[in-house]
């Protein structure tokens, strides 16, 4: 993983620690789970990034499976509460928005990650003559 994908994962992984403080805040009795997934997957986004950036290979792996992993439970949870509001529960509207966000922070970096990852599959010429 090249370094600037690195640094997205930290910066990234702090933005996602915000979002799921805020959630946190804004509803302490009901956003436990804001709160567990975004301080959880942006920590260990943080992690990944620190872990690339000092040339550990299989954090890269590990980011990916992270990130996809909380792609799928932000499409899932997104849907629950859009679904919630659309039926007329408006309070959960903030929460929705807040999943929301998380869910477009995880499908940015995950396109990053895949990014990164088919250029580092891709044979770098040696720049030798034949």
């Amino acid at each position: 993983m090249n370094t600037q994908t690195a640094g997205y994962l930290v910066i990234f992984g702090i933005f996602l620690i915000l979002l799921g403080v805020i959630g946190y805040m804004t509803h302490p009795k009901k956003a436990h789970t804001a709160l567990i997934s975004g301080g959880g997957f942006g920590a260990l986004w943080m992690l990944w990034g620190i872990l690339s950036a000092k040339g550990v290979r299989w954090s890269s792996l590990a980011a990916l499976a992270t990130t996809a992993l909380l792609t799928l439970a932000c499409v899932w949870r997104a849907s629950l509460s859009w679904l919630a509001v659309a039926t007329g529960q408006s309070e959960k509207a903030f929460a929705s928005v807040i999943i929301t966000l998380m869910l477009g922070v995880a499908v940015f970096m995950l396109f990053f990650l895949l990014k990164d990852r088919k250029a580092g599959s891709v044979e770098k010429p040696t720049g030798r003559g034949l």
